[in-house]
């Protein structure tokens, strides 16, 4: 049983998604906590008490969620600085000997599903939304470099150098202190450098880099930076070195959002284009469901806020809109479920991507969910 609190980063989807109970019950727990939320305790409960009502005729799965519960609420109590937590995610199964814990910097709706597999998508909105980047602050005296990720700082490191200001009257000859200074200069630019590379490779899931700072020491460093390093500088930002570290934290975290959906609106209109020129896209549900299933979506685009009841078949996988008591292909039996949680395990499982689109007439018209393909499903 590994129930050590991870982080959102290092939540890994794919292995969330090829995670299933084995006889297609209802036996994985999935909780989401709202820390903040008073109240939150009185809503797991109620949700609880309501799961186990609707698991009536099948004593082994209500007594499987009771145990699981117990055990997931053992966890949280053995959690140090629980007070201190904004949310929390936990996957759970007493059947299947499966349990994950992961914390979250941003506090998630309160949330209580007893399903088949883990419910992976609030984690799946919740990564795209919270993308780790590096922040290099850097002036000409000391740089610090920070973490960031869901608008707070996960790590940071500063680095200082001796670096010489103006020559004194009577001291150096103006040559030789050029030179010394260039020296200290560079060797403060190769430390920089170096714990921006160590950082990079230690996380392993940053997607960006941000320069920042006054004057141009944030433009010079970019030639100590690795090739693959530069390709990741997203920005290079003027910011007073003066500025309260809260509101440069803001401000930085808010270009960031802007950048992604504007990222994300590109995309789609990649999407659109692919379709209006029969690229490799489909839309429509009951083609991006074939897609995904087949293991061909390369990316998906789904409408933020855009759940989409349905059902899915327990013996061939299949799944639809609206709801049916038994699988039309194969008579066997159903159960209802968001679909647009259902595509998202089969993309996660084949190695596709995510792209959430906060609002998009298009992709609404299209009925809130698309796909770029790896090659034509024709």
């Amino acid at each position: 049983m590994d129930s050590e609190m991870k982080t959102l980063q290092d939540i890994d989807l794919r292995e969330l998604a090829s995670i299933y109970d084995a006889d297609s019950d209802d036996s994985f727990v999935t909780v989401f906590i709202n820390l903040i939320d008073k109240n939150w305790k009185k809503f797991i409960e109620k949700r609880m008490r309501n799961c186990i009502k609707a698991l009536h005729g099948r004593a082994d799965l209500r007594e499987n969620v009771n145990k699981t519960f117990d055990v997931m609420m053992g966890q949280l109590e053995k959690l140090p600085h629980l007070d201190q937590e904004r949310g929390l995610a936990l996957v759970g199964s007493k059947k299947n000997d499966f349990y994950r814990i992961y914390q979250l910097s941003v506090p998630p709706e309160n949330l209580f599903i007893v399903d088949s597999s883990p419910y992976i998508k609030p984690l799946a909105l919740l990564q795209d939304e919270w993308e780790q980047f590096l922040l290099v602050f850097i002036d000409g005296t000391s740089a610090q470099i920070y973490l960031m990720g869901a608008r707070q700082i996960e790590e940071s490191k500063e680095v200082e150098t001796d670096v010489m200001g103006r020559h004194k009257k009577g001291g150096w000859s103006q040559m030789r202190f050029n030179r010394l200074r260039k020296e200290a200069v560079d060797k403060f630019y190769k430390m920089v450098a170096r714990d921006v590379n160590e950082v990079v490779a230690e996380e392993g899931s940053i997607v960006s880099i941000i320069l920042a700072g006054p004057g141009k020491g944030k433009k010079e460093i970019l030639e100590y930076l690795t090739p693959d390093q530069k390709e990741m500088v997203s920005r290079v930002l003027d910011i007073d070195k003066n500025i309260p570290l809260a509101q440069m934290i803001k401000e930085i975290t808010d270009i960031v959002h802007l950048d992604e959906k504007i990222a994300g609106g590109r995309s789609v209109d990649l999407l659109q284009k692919l379709i209006l020129t029969g690229g490799p896209a489909v839309y429509g549900l009951d083609n991006v469901v074939d897609a995904s299933r087949n293991g061909i979506v390369r990316e998906l685009f789904i409408l933020k806020g855009h759940p989409i009841g349905g059902w899915i078949c327990e013996n061939c996988q299949a799944v639809q809109m609206g709801m049916k008591k038994t699988c039309p292909y194969c008579n066997g039996p159903t159960s209802r479920v968001d679909v647009v949680e259902e595509i998202i395990e089969f993309v996660v499982r084949s190695g596709g991507e995510l792209e959430f689109i906060d609002e998009s007439p298009y992709l609404e018209s299209l009925g809130g969910v698309a796909a770029i393909l790896r090659y034509s499903a024709e």
